[in-house]
């Protein structure tokens, strides 16, 4: 099978436990990469909750060092879709960078040119509490004016506009703007409200938005987010997906697991390995083949060639 994921939170914990890409003991390994026929994937870098956001903008930088180091010679970050193409034409492994948490912009809009030059394309707005750019998830706020400049300037830029984590003012809002000014607007890692109720989830209003806007969703491997027990196995992950496309979303779902942001795994799930526990699952639900081929890489692929 095919393997394209939209958001890892790898390069955090390599930099912290001072690891590599490669033989890393985390859930995000190259060396798996090899199990798929073709592999790809969004890497993000989290900004660290708590951290001034100064603080937050020197970490990035020291984690972006410490990764574009410790780079294998088969894997290369691409900015565009061209770059992407020819990494897998090259038989390499596509990396593309996102940040979730864009506090770390600490108002000064020139630190998204920045991000930019850096190799940043997708940009996470917010993750937890409210931030100079606005509410997240766990709160009733909506954007900021600073946080409506990152949007625009996104745009202006060509980074996509990530809305997991965002609260539902800040969702809608972010909608509006870029309605406005022609940003892209995904999910990289949001589950279904209508199967688990948790702020963290797309209600199937917001899921619909992000569809029909040509965005794309992505299904996050976190326990909490796909069970309100908040224990989970795989069969919740298929009810998600199965949701889902019971909206008519087949050509937006996509993976997001969230590997290595994710304190504890669905039962079932160690690592991306176990992807193919969950074509299985799903193929045995009743998906076809094409579908599932959507899901694990057509649709990620076909964003990235159609956005960057």
């Amino acid at each position: 099978m095919n393997y394209f994921d939209l958001h890892c939170d790898t390069l955090y914990e390599m930099y912290e436990r001072g690891v590599g890409f490669e033989h890393n003991g985390l859930c995000v390994d190259l060396t798996n990469a090899k199990m798929f026929g073709r592999y790809a994937r969004v890497a993000a870098i989290w900004t660290k909750s708590g951290l001034p956001d100064d603080d937050a903008y020197e970490r990035y930088k020291n984690i972006l060092s410490y990764a574009k180091k410790n780079l294998p010679k088969g894997a290369v970050f691409c900015t565009s879709s061209c770059d992407v193409a020819r990494a897998l034409e090259d038989k390499k492994i596509p990396l593309m960078l996102a940040v979730e948490g864009a506090n770390l912009l600490g108002g000064d809009i020139s630190r998204l040119d920045s991000l930019y030059l850096d190799g940043v394309r997708f940009l996470t707005l917010t993750w937890k509490g409210e931030s100079c750019i606005g509410g997240a998830w766990d709160e009733d706020a909506g954007l900021c004016d600073f946080g409506r400049l990152v949007i625009k300037r996104c745009a202006e830029l060509g980074i996509v506009v990530d809305v997991s984590h965002a609260s539902r003012k800040s969702t809608a809002q972010t909608l509006e703007i870029a309605d406005l000014c022609g940003a892209k607007v995904i999910a990289t890692h949001s589950n279904s409200y209508a199967c688990c109720a948790h702020g963290r989830n797309l209600t199937d209003d917001e899921a619909r938005a992000i569809s029909n806007r040509r965005g794309i969703i992505g299904i996050s491997m976190t326990p909490g987010h796909l069970s309100k027990s908040g224990s989970a196995d795989i069969s919740d992950i298929v009810r998600h997906v199965q949701h889902y496309l019971s909206l008519g979303l087949c050509d937006n779902i996509c993976i997001g697991a969230d590997f290595d942001g994710v304190v504890n795994l669905p039962r079932g799930i160690s690592d991306e390995r176990d992807m193919i526990k969950i074509d299985s699952a799903l193929k045995a639900a009743g998906v076809d083949e094409k579908t599932r081929e959507k899901i694990f890489w057509q649709n990620a692929a076909n964003f990235i060639s159609s956005n960057m």
